[in-house]
Formats: C-alpha cells, sequence, structure tokens
C-alpha cells in the first residue's frame, strides 16, 4: 500500500495524493475487464494488472443487459476505487456504449460454423442453432431487409462478418418471413454476443440509440467513469449531441465524461473523420470494423490515415482490437502482432493500446499487459519517425504559418510558452523534465502536440484535467489539493515534489508553465526554470 504524499511548505501541508510513476512508459494501457471475472478473482487480481502496467479499465456495455450484469458494474468500479486509493495511482475508468450495433444473441457453448453450408441470420429473439442465428438490431430500425434487398438488387455483393471477420458469410437472398439467407465462405466456432458487420451495403441505422442513452444514464447517476467511448460515431454533430445532454444531466458546464470516437463505419471513418477527431478527446482505431470497411488489405491505410488526421489536431489515438489476441490463449503474441503493436507506437504514434478479449476473458491478462509494456519499452526507442514529424511540426510553428496542429494556432501564446519550456528541458545540460501547473490539463495537451523528448509530469488539483491527461503518450499527471498562493512557496512545492516523485534530484532542473495571479482562471503566462537545491 502507498500513502499520499504530505509536503511541508511554509508551515502549510500539502498532499500529493495521486501520481503517475515516470516509470512508467511513455505510451498508455487500457484494459477491458469483465466484471464478474474479476469480482471472482479478487482485488489482488486487479492490483497486478495496475502495477504491471494498466492504466485505465474499459467496461464494455455491449455485454451489460441485465439488471445483474449493471449491479456487477457497480461492484467492479468499487473496488477500482479501493485499488486505486491503495496504490495512489490512476486508473481512469471508460465507459464503452454499444451504438447502433448488431450482434448475435446470447447463447451458451459454441456452435460450429461450417464452410459451405447455409445458414439464416434474423432479427429478434431465439434459440440460435447451426442453422439459424438470432441478432440483436439497433432499437429503432426496422429498414434491415429494405436496406440488404436494395443493395442486392443493385447488384452489390454483401458480406455479412462475424467477430471481427473471424466468420464470413456471403448473402444468397432476403427473405422477410425467414430471415437472411446466407453461405459460409469462412467457418468456426462461434460464441453468443459477437458482433456482426455488413459489407456491401448502406444501413440507415439510428446514430443513437435508447440503450446508448440509458447506458449514458447510468454512467452519469454512478459519477465514476472518466471516458465515454462512443461505439460507431458517425458525425460531430452525433458528438455535440451527447455533449450537451450530458451537460443537461449535470451540473458542470462541462460534460461529466471526456468522449472517445469509435468511427466503426464508413461515414465515420472516411466521410467525417476530420470532424469526428476535433469534436473528441480522442480516437480510437477499431481495427476489426475498419477491416470489414475495406478487407484486410486496406485496415494499415486506414489506420495510417486515422492517425495522421489524429496527429495534426493533436488528439490522442488508442490502437485497439486484437492488438495481442493470441495471447487469449497463447503465453506468446505471433510475428505479426508484436510488429503491429511496434508500428503503432514508432510510426502512428498513438497514446494509448487497448486490449479487448486478451484482458477480458483471455488465460493470460497479466502476462498480456507485461509484454505490451515490454513492447512499448522498445518501441518508444526508435525515435526516427518522432524526430521527423517533431522537426517538421516545431519548423512550420516557430516560422508563424498554421502549423500542423490546429489548437496550437489557435493559443499561439501559451503554446509558444510550452514549446519554449520543453525545449530548454530538452537542450540544456541537467534539465530532466518538463513540470506544468494546469487546471484543465490544456498546457499538457500542448506539450504532448510537440513530441517532447523529455517527460512532462503535469501538476493539477482537478480530477478531471487529472484524468483527461491520463490520455496522452508522454505525460505524468499528478493530482495534489493545493499549491502554495507565492512564488517562493510555489519554487520550494515543485522543488520537493520533483524529488518526492524521482523527477530530478538535488543539482538537477526543470521547467516549468503556470498562470500567474492575475491571469485569469487557467491562462499560463509565465514560464520559468528552476534548480532543485
Amino acid at each position: 500500500m502507498t500513502s499520499p504524499i504530505s509536503l511541508n511548505i511554509g508551515g502549510r501541508s500539502y498532499q500529493i495524493k495521486k501520481w503517475l510513476p515516470i516509470s512508467a512508459p511513455r505510451t498508455h494501457f487500457v484494459c477491458t475487464l469483465n466484471p464478474s471475472r474479476v469480482l471472482e478473482a479478487g482485488k489482488e487480481h486487479l492490483r497486478r494488472l495496475v502495477m504491471d502496467g494498466m492504466n485505465i479499465v474499459r467496461i464494455n456495455f455491449s455485454h451489460v443487459l441485465t439488471d445483474k450484469d449493471r449491479a456487477g458494474v457497480v461492484l467492479l468500479l468499487n473496488m477500482i476505487r479501493e485499488v486505486e486509493e491503495e496504490l495512489c495511482r490512476p486508473i481512469g475508468i471508460m465507459l464503452d456504449t454499444k451504438g447502433p450495433e448488431f450482434r448475435v444473441q446470447r447463447y451458451e457453448g459454441s456452435l460450429e460454423m461450417r464452410k459451405g453450408e447455409k445458414i439464416t441470420l434474423s432479427p429478434g429473439e431465439g434459440e440460435c442453432t447451426k442453422d439459424k442465428l438470432f441478432m440483436r438490431v439497433p432499437s429503432g430500425y426496422s429498414k434491415l431487409y429494405d436496406d440488404l434487398k436494395l443493395a442486392h438488387k443493385n447488384g452489390n455483393l454483401v458480406h455479412i462478418y462475424i467477430e471481427d471477420m473471424k466468420i464470413a458469410l456471403k448473402m444468397e437472398d432476403v427473405l422477410p418471413g425467414e430471415g437472411i439467407v446466407c453461405t459460409i465462405e469462412r467457418g468456426g466456432n462461434l460464441k453468443g454476443n459477437k458482433s456482426i458487420n455488413f459489407s456491401g451495403c448502406r444501413l440507415e441505422v439510428i446514430a443513437i440509440t435508447k440503450e446508448d442513452y440509458a447506458d449514458i444514464d447510468f454512467g452519469l447517476r454512478d459519477g465514476r467513469f472518466h471516458y465515454l467511448a462512443r461505439s460507431f460515431t458517425t458525425s460531430p454533430l452525433v458528438v455535440s449531441s451527447i455533449d450537451e445532454y450530458m451537460k443537461a444531466q449535470g451540473e458542470s458546464p462541462e460534460p461529466q465524461m471526456l468522449q472517445i470516437a469509435k468511427p466503426e463505419e464508413e461515414k465515420g471513418m472516411i466521410d467525417n473523420l476530420k470532424g469526428v477527431i476535433s469534436a473528441t478527446a480522442a480516437v480510437m482505431i477499431p481495427r476489426g470494423d475498419a477491416r470489414a470497411i475495406g478487407g484486410p488489405e486496406k485496415l494499415p491505410l486506414l489506420q495510417a490515415r486515422l492517425m495522421e488526421e489524429a496527429r495534426r489536431q493533436g488528439k490522442p489515438g488508442i490502437l485497439a482490437t486484437d492488438v495481442l489476441g493470441q495471447m487469449e490463449t497463447s503465453p506468446l503474441p505471433t510475428r505479426a502482432e508484436s510488429d503491429n503493436i511496434f508500428t503503432g507506437i514508432a510510426r502512428d504514434r498513438v497514446s494509448m493500446v487497448m486490449f479487448s478479449g486478451e484482458t477480458a476473458t483471455g488465460d493470460h491478462p497479466n502476462l498480456v499487459v507485461q509484454t505490451a509494456v515490454k513492447h512499448a519499452l522498445v518501441a518508444e526507442e526508435y525515435t526516427e519517425f518522432e524526430n521527423f514529424f517533431r522537426g517538421k511540426l516545431r519548423t512550420i510553428f516557430n516560422e508563424g504559418e498554421t502549423g500542423l496542429i490546429e489548437h496550437q494556432s489557435a493559443d499561439r501564446y501559451t503554446a509558444s510558452l510550452v514549446l519554449g519550456a520543453i525545449e530548454n528541458a530538452e537542450r540544456l545540460p541537467g534539465f530532466t523534465a518538463f513540470v506544468p501547473y494546469t487546471l484543465s490539463g490544456h498546457s499538457a495537451n500542448l506539450a504532448f502536440g510537440f513530441y517532447p523528448k523529455v517527460p512532462v509530469v503535469a501538476i493539477t488539483p482537478t480530477e478531471r484535467a487529472f484524468y483527461r491527461m491520463l490520455l496522452y503518450r508522454g505525460v505524468y499527471p499528478v493530482l495534489v489539493d493545493d499549491v502554495p498562493n507565492t512564488m517562493d512557496g510555489f519554487q520550494s512545492f515543485l522543488k520537493a515534489l520533483v524529488q518526492y516523485l524521482g523527477v530530478a534530484q538535488v543539482g538537477q532542473s526543470i521547467t516549468t508553465t503556470f498562470a500567474s495571479g492575475g491571469s485569469g482562471k487557467d491562462r499560463t503566462d509565465t514560464s520559468q526554470t528552476i534548480e532543485v537545491r
């Protein structure tokens, strides 16, 4: 157990409540957890995952369907908060909505899907067999047969993919009284509640379902979720409408949860990508659904384009879907998986890597996280891509052009202070880190966009900013109860803090930025260098 750190400055005690150790990788890790499994394994299992490197817990509400499921979520949240308080280490919590999704109905065991055999898919409830599958469809959507028949009439070859393309069906006919008749082109053992994707057709489904609103209401009532991952994010209007809904339900001018986009079909992934990323706090690369959009051969291109736009806007990206899928059953990743995680971190500069089945239902959840940390530490050593983007971005910014990252140009004064502080910490001998003080997390977001070589140890007294900064690669958030309100006291506080956290020792130095007393709530206007002595 770790205790909060108390610093006595000028006769008053200031508390460091939670922090992410700088010994952790610059890349952060999101683990999908199955509440019932974690509750059965006990608190020590969760504690080990955090110590191994898990930063954010994802709860997939596609599997939260009953009151019993929701009760399990509440118990898991209680456990997460207990472990966080015991370790004084941040554990962000992500609510991942169902979205307008299609899924096979729940059933026990598995069914064998054999290549070449016929199978019928039918919306609604019923007993699933190897000859007929029943599926959940988005609420309020009643035109599935019409949309499929139109695609069929236009000569489109419609494929239906189950469980991220592991099982592939070719649509042969649509019989309204019976279902969607298909031929199995790629078989396998199929468990219940697996996702379904349609390729070769446009399904005009509703953007936000009543189930989505119910899940969001659950998260708002509970109050412990920090992030809302929006499945099938199709446009910035969808994002803004959910933000407005959350603000209307609460008392804060800010939405309670930070939205993370999941553009899982063509409208979000291709047509409206720029606007979707601009409207959200972060963006997820849903590689299973992206692969269904254009086929496996186009997945690397879609991933590269999505991350290119995220970098341009200074938004963190999350690499997701079967990142280490082999490790659901094997203690080792495949060579392709090792290459994927290296490429995501070294070339695409993702901020986070997310695991689904690997940690929710897999045989080796702790080993998955340990393996990912080892891969990240190696990938972070390869800086050729990062050096290129860093040099290009900073040259353009310093020359006064619009810049590669939009919000840096919009807040040029603060961005200039942050960049100057980062560059001093990078090039001056004896400097170890950039340590901004921020109320909103904006300075840390700016720093993240400048590709800093030094760690960014970002201090804040607000929980919203603390968990927001957990999204940024290379940023190590620190939550404090308060800071001294005099310059001498603030400098003494920083010197003590960086020593306690192992950021800098006596004789070393840091740079910092902060808002001075008369400059407004969180308008960073001051930059300093501080020697620890």
